[in-house]
């Protein structure tokens, strides 16, 4: 595969290994709404932030969406898009060092978004996707550093946004973008449940079915669940939507109708396959023949026979403008904040091809906060319970992002959307970057808790975040690749004297939690013999000294 070349690359291609773990500290005075909902805000530079909350959120992410500066040369937006920002230059300056004084423009800009996709790939579960937006002017460096970090062969597509509007550029006119589409891991990722005809789907249709009516005909599959007058589809994908059953309840017989009802549907017929399966027909992870149930423009009840899914096109098209992106921000914020923020209704669409009610997503160039803002409107609308998690580190990040989220969870009175001028509903906690694990002298922090050293800890032994299982069962962690993985640190036996709980002893091994194999053990320090740990399969590492900082 050819390989791009740039000036300072050698300086960036391990970089993401060598940025240290920081500490992540809630400011809860300018959090808001639900605590314990799960949203993040983290203030701070992206790759520092990353790489702290991959202890948690490894391979936990099904949607990454990122809209980071397009290096158009301007300089003038709120939003440097230039990437000549002093942050950039200084981290530059540290990292790439003597070279930074000749980077061109194209070259900064590959320095800066390498490491970070590199890190954002560790997030992705293995049915992840990564969206980026971009235009003209970096495209095809983009597209060779993401072939480069995800591979070819986990290409999807390179979406084309119809901008429904444009700008003069040299000899033509610019009326659209690009969001350059990668997957995890190809091979084993399903096909997006996407209907395709917007056309064919009214906003709130109604239409009343009766027994004769060969789309009345209809079998509940597996997960269909009745709670008095509404029927949950809960289906192969974990997927949950509401069909309302309007003046009476659905009675069958055999699979079929034989009472009239009147039902209403939204537009997630659109977005989420809310099929049902009609006589032996079956639906499963490849696609088999199913039964597609829509409303036509006139909100007749319809249906059709087709194989598999059908595939959005690559061409995105009527779903929402730059300046409507502009307009709502201006509604919600009373003044314009920012120029062509991306408009909601272009985040939702993407998020709901992917993601089940579940998700996390996740966008490390928050800008004004409109991935956020579109996490919020899909839980609202449907009943998810999808969350986000959202980087910023411009100076407006508490004055617009964090301002935005918190407007559209409270409400925006003079909102024409009535969804939004009664509030999103929902929370996020507003994180800050705190201090690194270690300090210059290698010592861990006096601040550190347990709970946080467990999480760096298990992560850099395994690769994977620390389950909420692992901390419960302190001081055993958890079993990787057949081994039991150990903390024994601030006290967490109820012993701090400095030889007591933190030293592994006869005695403290003995209160170990049980495990038949191989032992990874954490401590300040070891009392026993190496021929004793040997016997017993006891890999001993001394805190801070054997804790791996990257």
């Amino acid at each position: 595969m050819p390989t791009l070349e740039w000036i300072g690359k050698k300086a960036v291609l391990n970089h993401h290994k060598e940025v240290p773990f920081r500490l992540l500290k809630t400011n809860e005075e300018l959090s808001a709404g639900a605590p314990d909902c799960g949203n993040l805000l983290v203030q701070g530079d992206n790759l520092e932030a990353l790489k702290a909350l991959l202890p948690y959120y490894a391979g936990k992410v099904k949607c990454i969406y990122i809209d980071p500066p397009y290096n158009t040369g301007k300089s003038d937006w709120i939003y440097n898009d230039n990437v000549n920002s002093p942050e950039t230059k200084d981290w530059l300056h540290k990292v790439v060092k003597s070279e930074d004084e000749d980077l061109s423009r194209h070259d900064k800009w590959l320095c800066m978004m390498y490491p970070r996709i590199r890190l954002l790939k560790e997030f992705l579960s293995e049915e992840g996707i990564i969206f980026v937006s971009i235009d003209d002017n970096e495209v095809s460096n983009l597209n060779q550093i993401m072939s480069d970090i995800f591979g070819e062969k986990n290409f999807l597509a390179n979406l084309i946004w119809d901008l429904g509007t444009g700008t003069a550029a040299g000899h033509f006119t610019r009326s659209h973008e690009y969001i350059l589409t990668y997957a995890k891991n190809k091979s084993i990722l399903r096909n997006f449940s996407y209907i395709g005809d917007e056309d064919k789907i009214s906003e709130r249709a109604v239409k009343k079915i009766s027994k004769g009516n060969p789309a009345s005909q209809i079998t509940f599959p597996v997960g269909m669940e009745f709670e008095g007058k509404d029927a949950t589809f809960n289906g192969v994908y974990g997927n949950s939507e509401k069909i309302r059953i309007m003046d009476s309840e659905m009675k069958f017989v055999d699979g079929k109708l034989i009472n009239e009802v009147t039902i209403e549907a939204g537009w997630a017929m659109r977005n989420q396959i809310l099929s049902w399966i009609s006589g032996q027909d079956t639906i499963d992870s490849k696609g088999q023949i199913v039964t597609k149930f829509f409303f036509d423009k006139k909100g007749v009840l319809q249906y059709e026979k087709i194989r598999g899914f059908i595939n959005p096109q690559s061409v995105i098209r009527g779903i929402a403008s730059t300046r409507k992106g502009s307009a709502l921000l201006e509604e919600i914020m009373g003044e314009r904040k920012m120029e062509f923020p991306k408009p909601v209704e272009l985040i939702s669409y993407l998020i709901s091809l992917i993601t089940t009610p579940e998700s996390i997503i996740l966008d490390s160039f928050a800008g004004s906060g409109t991935t956020a803002h579109a996490v919020l409107s899909l839980n609202n609308k449907y009943g998810s319970n999808r969350k986000f998690i959202v980087i910023e580190c411009e100076d407006y990040v508490n004055t617009l992002t964090a301002e935005r989220i918190r407007r559209v969870i409270k409400g925006v009175i003079n909102s024409k959307d009535p969804q939004l001028k009664v509030g999103l509903g929902g929370g996020f906690r507003y994180v800050e970057l705190g201090p690194t694990l270690f300090d210059a002298e290698g010592r861990i922090r006096p601040e550190i808790t347990y709970a946080e050293l467990a999480h760096h800890i298990h992560f850099t032994e395994t690769g994977e975040p620390l389950s909420e299982t692992g901390l419960s069962t302190a001081p055993l962690l958890g079993i990787s690749k057949g081994s039991a993985i150990y903390l024994l640190y601030n006290g967490i036996l109820k012993d701090k004297r400095a030889n007591g709980g933190n030293v592994l002893t006869k005695a403290i091994l003995e209160r170990l939690p049980v495990f038949d194999g191989p032992k990874i053990i954490y401590g300040t320090a070891c009392r026993l013999g190496q021929k004793f740990l040997n016997e017993r399969g006891i890999t001993f590492r001394q805190i801070p000294y054997e804790i791996k900082v990257s």
